[in-house]
């Protein structure tokens, strides 16, 4: 009896919800391919019987519709931490970087690189994502656009920027921020023609 009713309150639902045409059966010619559009006719669907109804002795059997509010993006979850502790314990200029450590320290460099590297090591005792930049100074002052670096959420990261600009013959200045402006550090190199 269970499934005789459950199999009608099913088929009930499926014909308030399905309003498409069955498919054409499959011994129906193959339509053209291209610009040419041929219509099948279709047969009228058959009509579901009604749905039989509970017996008002099984109460258990009544289906349960439970609503809950959809959820907020302005929800009390906690915002999503961002580092604001971090510190920089190594920056150096290099000529590259391999396996993630600077390669060819220096603080004088010829005028001919191609690039030349300002390697950063942070600190981050917050284990918080966060941002950095650095900025390259030439001699006379000009400043490049600050590079953008993320710190990921590791009590230890290091990451790097470069520039490819450093032509000009003096003493070059890269500067560490963090995300607020607050200089972090800061070294000096020179370049020579």
């Amino acid at each position: 009896m269970r499934t005789a009713l459950l199999t009608s309150l099913l088929a009930s639902v499926l014909s308030l919800g399905c309003s498409r045409a069955a498919p054409p059966p499959p011994s129906a010619p193959a339509l053209p391919l291209g610009p040419v559009a041929v219509a099948t006719p279709t047969p009228p669907p058959t009509p579901m019987p009604a749905p039989t109804p509970m017996p008002s002795s099984s109460p258990a059997l009544a289906p349960t519709l439970t609503l809950t509010p959809a959820s907020s993006p302005h929800s009390d979850a906690p915002a999503p931490r961002h580092a604001t502790a971090l510190r920089v314990e190594r920056l150096v200029v290099a000529r590259g970087i391999e396996g993630r450590e600077p390669l060819g320290t220096d603080t004088l460099f010829a005028d001919t690189e191609k690039r030349i590297f300002a390697f950063v090591e942070v600190s981050n005792p917050e284990r918080a994502p966060g941002d950095l930049t650095v900025q390259f100074v030439a001699p006379s002052g000009a400043k490049e656009p600050p590079i953008d670096l993320s710190v990921g959420d590791s009590p230890r990261w290091r990451t790097w920027a470069f520039t490819r600009r450093a032509h000009e013959p003096g003493t070059w200045t890269a500067v560490v921020r963090d995300e607020r402006g607050h200089v972090l550090a800061s070294t000096e190199f020179d370049v020579r023609t």
